[in-house]
């Protein structure tokens, strides 16, 4: 359980019981768990007003909760990828010190604009579909740990390295109950954070030789748009 409560501590801001003695690296396990939660809310915020309310002020709305409760810290870490990653600059050290500023500059937040604009047109064509992205896009956080390597010596990326590979045998247990219900969401949900992961680590070993916590934040925010965007090409 305080494993449980240092995941959402970690990934969330529903407030948890302090935990005094965390195991930071155990808590990943339980990342897709609070990835339910947030399908939970979406869920409930879709089915009650539905009826009542515009699909894209509903959508809009759903959004806008669910980013304030469990995607500001990983949208905040695209921003900060999308300025540290698309800056005319070849050197590791740099891209770092840019990685760990907290200023935004006017690239990351224009791909901050871009990406809530095709989140937003997604989520609108298949409003249903979205429902259990945020438990797709934690686990993919989790085989992004697995595959890749921290960039840096300090900070809060280094903290979950070496990570054990099992974990995320134990994450994809929360995940298997989806293939009950729906097969083909479970296959479409897991090749996206596959996908995802891979590409993440491949451009991240490229540009800062490992990952940092803004990274592996980010493959969230992205797996979620990769995810969506398969729905919206097959179902």
């Amino acid at each position: 359980m305080k494993n449980l409560f240092v995941a959402f501590g970690t990934i969330s801001k529903i407030p948890v019981p302090t935990v005094k003695k965390i195991n930071i690296k155990r808590s990943t396990i339980f990342f897709p768990v609070v990835g339910y939660v947030a399908s939970l809310i979406n869920f409930g915020i879709y089915y009650l007003l539905k009826d009542y309310i515009p699909t894209n002020i509903l959508i809009s709305l759903i959004m806008i909760v669910y980013f304030y409760l469990f995607q500001y810290f990983h949208f905040d870490g695209f921003v900060d990828l999308i300025d540290g990653f698309g800056a005319q600059i070849k050197t590791k050290e740099e891209r770092l010190k840019i990685l760990k500023d907290s200023r935004v500059g006017a690239f990351a937040l224009l791909g901050g604009v871009l990406y809530i604009l095709f989140l937003f047109n997604l989520m609108n064509n298949i409003p249903e579909g979205f429902l259990l992205a945020p438990v797709f896009s934690r686990y993919t956080m989790n085989l992004l740990l697995t595959i890749s390597k921290p960039a840096r010596k300090d900070g809060l990326g280094k903290m979950y390295f070496p990570y054990p590979k099992f974990y995320f045998l134990l994450s994809l247990i929360f995940i298997l109950p989806i293939a009950y219900f729906n097969l083909q969401i479970f296959l479409i949900g897991i090749a996206s954070s596959i996908i995802s992961a891979v590409i993440m680590n491949i451009i991240s070993n490229k540009k800062i030789e490992g990952v940092t916590g803004d990274v592996i934040g980010a493959s969230a925010i992205i797996s979620e748009v990769v995810y969506l965007f398969i729905l919206n090409l097959f179902l």
